[in-house]
């Protein structure tokens, strides 16, 4: 009898370490931030819980590109605790149907690994006609000129008026063919660069309008300075 109940008690013994787990809940698991004008930051939260009754350690949370942006929450929660993770997504440089990720990894033995999808509808008031947010001007010898127009076609439906325009360095200028653009019209943008050293740029330039979802249209400039 008494080896029946070594038996029975180095069964139930084991149970009890099988069923002592962290156990991982995120909600959402997924989350969709709706429509988002181009250049525009928009984020969200997501709930990690810890539902099982061993403490729960958060391994890492990496967003799946730069353009995500996340704080942290504990590393570790104990039994029914629990932190939320903070993002925020940068829609510059993006178009149309967007999906990105939050990857978390934690101790949880059945949920080691989990990725939160984020999706988003990148929309834009004025788009650029090649669909793409960035100018590639190539090598420019520094102290010298290149010119390209890039051109913005109205998606807005209704008339807009550009206000002003900028960029983020005085070597570049940003000169609009026309400060009110008509329902389905266009305005064709002519930007110079000057470089004022060697090496590779990366700059924003942009056109300020009368527009409450997206009064800033944006847009890359990449080039690099070469020596004359």
């Amino acid at each position: 009898m008494s080896r029946f109940l070594t038996i029975v008690a180095a069964g139930l013994t084991l149970a009890s370490v099988a069923v002592a787990q962290p156990k991982l809940s995120i909600d959402p698991l997924q989350f969709d931030l709706g429509v988002v004008y181009s250049g525009a930051i928009k984020g969200g939260r997501v709930t990690l819980k810890n539902v099982g009754n061993k403490p729960l350690r958060i391994l890492n949370i990496q967003p799946s590109c730069g353009c995500t942006t996340i704080k942290q929450p504990k590393d570790t929660l104990l039994p029914n605790e629990s932190d939320v993770v903070e993002f925020q997504f940068n829609s510059l440089g993006f178009h149309g149907r967007v999906e990105k990720s939050l990857f978390i990894a934690s101790n949880d033995p059945s949920l080691q690994y989990f990725d939160v999808k984020i999706y988003a509808d990148v929309r834009s008031e004025l788009e650029p006609s090649s669909h793409s947010t960035l100018t590639w001007f190539g090598s420019v010898a520094v102290n010298q000129t290149s010119a390209q127009n890039i051109v913005f076609h109205n998606a807005s439906g209704r008339v807009l008026r550009i206000k002003g325009v900028g960029a983020t360095v005085p070597s570049i200028t940003v000169k609009p063919n026309k400060d009110r653009i008509g329902a389905s019209d266009s305005v064709t943008v002519a930007v110079t660069v000057r470089p004022t050293h060697v090496g590779y740029a990366n700059e924003r330039i942009w056109l300020e309008i009368d527009s409450k979802s997206q009064p800033h249209v944006d847009m890359r400039v990449s080039y690099i300075g070469i020596k004359p």
